[in-house]
């Protein structure tokens, strides 16, 4: 989308953001009158995500003092990730075979490593599904 149809949403945004903060920064003087401990002795984290931090109005960005950009893991990373997170999983004692690590990892490139969680926990559930599915026909029996 252009940025002038976000220019609205932006300043609704922003405004709404601002008043917050600046609500936050009221409450916290009160309780820094009242409290034995000052409220700056127990700081509040304010944060934010977006898929492209350069996409959003720079006076949104102006609102948060610290920025992490976190980039998406290369292809061998991945696949040391996949590994990990493949490794961690075992049924009955009998470990998960990693073999195939690399080539997924080539295959899911562009995925950070949430996305990756999210693929490794959702092909162990199929996988429960389909051992329970088989149970229930008896081809364990």
């Amino acid at each position: 989308m252009a940025k002038s149809e976000h220019s609205r949403d932006d300043t609704v945004l922003l405004s709404t953001l601002r008043d917050l903060v600046q609500q936050l920064e009221r409450l916290s003087a009160v309780v820094d009158e009242f409290s034995q401990s000052p409220a700056s002795a127990h700081p509040v984290v304010l944060l934010a995500s977006a898929e492209a931090a350069q996409a959003l109005s720079p006076q949104l960005r102006s609102c948060f003092s610290h920025e992490i950009n976190l980039e998406v893991p290369d292809v061998s990373l991945s696949a040391q990730i996949l590994d990990n997170m493949i490794d961690a999983c075992s049924w009955g004692g009998v470990q998960l075979l990693s073999d195939y690590t690399a080539t997924l990892s080539t295959k899911t490139a562009g995925l950070n490593t949430g996305d990756l969680q999210l693929l490794v926990s959702e092909a162990g559930r199929y996988a429960v599904d389909r051992c329970l599915l088989s149970a229930e026909k008896g081809m364990f029996a």
